[in-house]
């Protein structure tokens, strides 16, 4: 990130990455095929969610999937290079929250944790085909009805129904890191990331 704020003072942010060679193998097939399990919100704490769509996600990434992964984003931060300089913490940073119009603020009483952002199309793609092998996720988008998935779905052949026609998953990546004492106090009872729309860039 460019630039620093602190406590309740916005400042405009502008994420940067360093260029990163990601191994080709990385997010190939696993043995274990990823499974999802359907929210039911009407006999949830959240019944008014009741006509949204959501899952829990289990046997995406494998341990060691995960370490590299995160040695990828530290990576994306000028970490672990070859440069005698140091890079503090490892690339992460103080985690703030946005305030919209690409602007954020620190508020440390509310949220106190590390972060880093990365974003990469690729590695993405490969995350989304991946979950794609999950049989209720594979279902669910192969047949929608309705004018109501119009904004994210296209219309497929003659029967009405909606596929996928866009990746599936944001190429913007978000780390977070809590160590002792830090946290992510409950403020509301949904929280809600912004909005990113990243075009244009190749980022692979």
């Amino acid at each position: 990130m460019s630039s620093r704020g602190y406590a309740h003072n916005p400042v405009k942010v502008n994420w940067t990455s360093q260029p990163v060679e990601v191994p080709a193998d990385f997010l190939s097939p696993l043995p274990i095929v990823p499974t999802a399990k359907k929210i039911d919100f009407a006999n949830s704490a959240l019944p008014e969610y009741k006509d949204e769509y959501a899952v829990i996600l289990d046997n995406v990434l494998s341990a060691s999937e995960c370490a590299q992964f995160i040695r990828l984003a530290e990576m994306s931060q000028g970490a672990h290079s070859e440069s005698k300089e140091s890079i503090k913490n490892n690339g992460w940073q103080e985690a703030m929250v946005n305030v919209g119009g690409g602007y954020e603020v620190i508020i440390p009483d509310y949220r106190n944790s590390d972060r880093i952002i990365w974003d990469n199309h690729e590695i993405m793609n490969r995350l989304w085909k991946r979950i794609l092998q999950a049989d209720e996720v594979k279902n669910y988008l192969q047949r929608l009805e309705g004018d109501k998935y119009e904004s994210v779905l296209g219309r497929g052949g003659d029967s009405g129904a909606w596929v996928p026609t866009q990746q599936g998953i944001n190429e913007r990546m978000r780390f977070l890191k809590y160590g002792a004492g830090q946290f992510f106090r409950r403020k509301y009872l949904v929280h809600i990331d912004g909005i990113a729309q990243i075009s244009g860039a190749d980022n692979s």
